[in-house]
C-alpha cells in the first residue's frame, strides 16, 4: 500500500457547528443545575475525551456562555444575573489531550515508518556546534495581556448577543402590549391614564408607566383614534378596581420585566466594551514596549 492509499485510509471526521452548539448547551445544563462549580469545568467536562482543536474548543466555550445567559437571564427573567464566562484557555489547559495532538491519525501506520530516536542523541546546540543560550522562561511576556483581551472579549460578546435577543423580544411585546390597549381602550372605554395608573401600581413604575402609555397615545392618534381629554379625565378620577389577569396588564407586566432586562443588559454591554477597550490599550502597550 503506497503513501496516498494509506492517507485514503485516515478518517477525517470533524463535528459541525450544531454539534459544538449542542456541547456548548451541555454544559451551561450542567453549571446552571449546579452539577459542575464553575462554567469553565462544564466545558472541560462536556469535551473530555473528545477530538476537538482549539477554535472548536473556542466555539463550543462560546455556545455555553450565551446558553447559560439565556437560560438565567432571558428564561427566568433574573435581571440580576451574573456569572464567569467559560475560559477556553483554561479549557484547553484543563484537556486530558493537547489540541496539538488531537489530530493525529491512529489508522494511518505511516506515521511510524520514520524514526525519531534522533531526538534524544544530543542537544540542538550540539548538533549544530553553536554555543549554548539561557533558557527562555516566558516566551511572550504579553501573554497574560492577550488572555485578559480574549476574555474580556466573550464577556462583550455575550452582552451583544443578550441585547441582540432582548430587543427583538421587546418589540413584539411592546406590539402585544399596544393592541390590548387599543383594544381595552375602543372596546371596553377604559381611559389611558386609567391603564397608566393601573400599570405603575402593578410594575410599582410611575416613570415605566407614563413613557409607555404616553407612546401607545401617540401611536394611536398616528392611526386616527382620538383620545379626548375631558373623558380622560373624568375616568382617572374614578376607582378603579385592578384585574391583574386582565390582558393589558399580563402584556404590560411582560413587558417592564423585559425592559428592565434589556437595561441591564445594556448597562453590562457598556461596562464590557469599557473594558474591552482597556485590555486593547494594555494589549497594544505590552506590545510596543516589547
Amino acid at each position: 500500500m503506497n503513501f496516498f492509499e494509506k492517507l485514503a485510509y485516515i478518517k477525517r471526521s470533524s463535528p459541525s457547528v450544531d454539534a459544538l452548539q449542542v456541547l456548548g448547551k451541555s454544559a451551561a445544563g450542567k453549571y446552571v443545575n449546579k452539577d459542575c462549580e464553575s462554567l469553565t469545568d462544564a466545558v472541560s467536562e462536556v469535551i473530555d475525551n473528545r477530538e476537538l482543536n482549539r477554535d472548536q474548543i473556542e466555539r463550543v466555550s462560546q455556545f455555553a456562555n450565551q446558553a447559560t445567559w439565556k437560560s438565567m437571564f432571558v428564561e427566568s427573567g433574573d435581571v440580576a444575573t451574573t456569572f464567569e464566562p467559560a475560559d477556553y484557555n483554561k479549557v484547553i489547559e484543563n484537556s486530558s489531550e493537547s489540541p496539538d495532538d488531537l489530530f493525529v491519525s491512529r489508522s494511518g501506520d505511516y506515521l511510524s515508518d520514520v524514526s525519531e530516536s534522533w531526538r534524544d542523541s544530543a542537544s540542538l546546540e550540539d548538533a549544530f556546534k553553536v554555543e549554548k543560550t539561557a533558557s527562555y522562561q516566558y516566551v511572550n511576556p504579553a501573554r497574560d495581556s492577550e488572555v485578559e483581551y480574549e476574555k474580556v472579549s466573550q464577556e462583550l460578546e455575550i452582552t451583544q448577543y443578550a441585547l441582540n435577543n432582548l430587543q427583538g423580544s421587546l418589540e413584539d411585546i411592546g406590539n402585544r402590549f399596544y393592541q390590548e390597549v387599543k383594544q381595552a381602550h375602543l372596546s371596553e372605554g377604559a381611559g389611558i391614564l386609567q391603564i397608566a395608573n393601573a400599570v405603575a401600581q402593578i410594575t410599582d413604575s410611575e416613570k415605566f408607566a407614563s413613557a409607555t402609555l404616553d407612546s401607545c397615545a401617540s401611536r394611536l392618534l398616528s392611526e386616527g383614534i382620538r383620545i379626548k381629554k375631558e373623558d380622560e379625565l373624568q375616568k382617572v378620577a374614578s376607582v378603579v378596581e385592578i384585574n391583574t389577569d386582565h390582558p393589558v396588564l399580563v402584556e404590560g407586566a411582560k413587558l417592564y420585566k423585559l425592559a428592565s432586562a434589556y437595561r441591564k443588559a445594556k448597562e453590562q454591554n457598556y461596562n464590557a466594551t469599557a473594558k474591552k477597550n482597556s485590555a486593547l490599550k494594555s494589549l497594544k502597550d505590552k506590545l510596543r514596549s516589547q
